[in-house]
């Protein structure tokens, strides 16, 4: 699978990875007539000689204008997911098999693994539009970060991706609930609470810095406000009705 997942990127890089360039050299021809008509005439009275010199001077010349080199970039619609486990499991080929989209998701990922290879997981794509989902391992306990520190480096990747491919839209992926409910689920040491609180301020830094945020959380929680067991097997990772769920959401934003 992993292998089968690694060719359809590298195909997909190929056919991706060049913004195409149009160089239009316009010349423009004119051509400037100079005449200069001498005329003189003398009369002379009572059976003098009139004299008549006419002095015709025809010069064509031409004069060859280049306009400015104009460079029109054309970035073709390559759309990046990039994320984490939830990413990285999400069969875009089965959802989206006639759009030209690549799965930049790992397994585990935090925010500053990505923050540690952009080239290879966004610009080496020149993405047209970009989802990102990332946080939901950032804010586990063991890695003792603050909600503040995630948020820091999400909105680093998102500057970044905005200064080295200002062309693409990006949209930001709430992070989804989890239920530690489950026996045994990898969501138990993460805390709905605080995804809600980094959900928040995403949310709000959308508003004011051109990114479209797409809110996932609440879609998918239960009565009891944990993830629903209906989209899920172990709380945490998405179950095929959850990508379906998903799928419905993020579609709107694909045309």
């Amino acid at each position: 699978m992993a292998k089968e997942k690694t060719k359809k990127s590298q195909t997909r890089v190929k056919r991706n990875q060049k913004l195409y360039k149009d160089t239009i050299i316009t010349e423009s021809y004119a051509i400037h007539h100079s005449i200069i008509f001498l005329l003189i005439i003398s009369i002379l009275a009572y059976g003098f000689t009139i004299y008549h010199f006419i002095t015709f001077n025809h010069n064509k010349v031409k004069v060859v204008t280049k306009t400015k080199t104009e460079i029109q970039e054309k970035v073709p619609e390559n759309i990046v997911f990039l994320g984490d486990s939830i990413t990285n499991r999400y069969d875009l080929e089965k959802y989206f098999s006639d759009i030209n989209i690549v799965n930049s998701g790992k397994e585990g990922n935090k925010a500053t693994d990505i923050l540690a290879s952009m080239k290879e997981r966004v610009y080496d794509y020149n993405p047209s539009k970009l989802f990102l989902l990332i946080g939901t391992n950032d804010l586990d306990e063991s890695t003792e970060l603050s909600v503040e520190e995630v948020y820091n480096n999400i909105i680093e990747i998102i500057k970044q991706i905005q200064e080295k491919r200002n062309k693409a839209e990006i949209y930001i992926d709430s992070l989804l609930p989890v239920n530690s409910d489950v026996r045994y689920s990898p969501a138990r040491d993460k805390d709905n609470n605080k995804i809600k609180e980094l959900n928040e301020k995403l949310k709000e830094y959308c508003k004011k810095n051109k990114c479209t945020y797409i809110d996932m959380y609440n879609e998918f929680l239960d009565e009891d406000e944990h993830l629903s067991l209906k989209y899920t097997t172990d709380g945490l990772h998405l179950n095929n009705k959850g990508y379906e769920k998903f799928t419905e959401l993020i579609k709107k934003y694909l045309k």
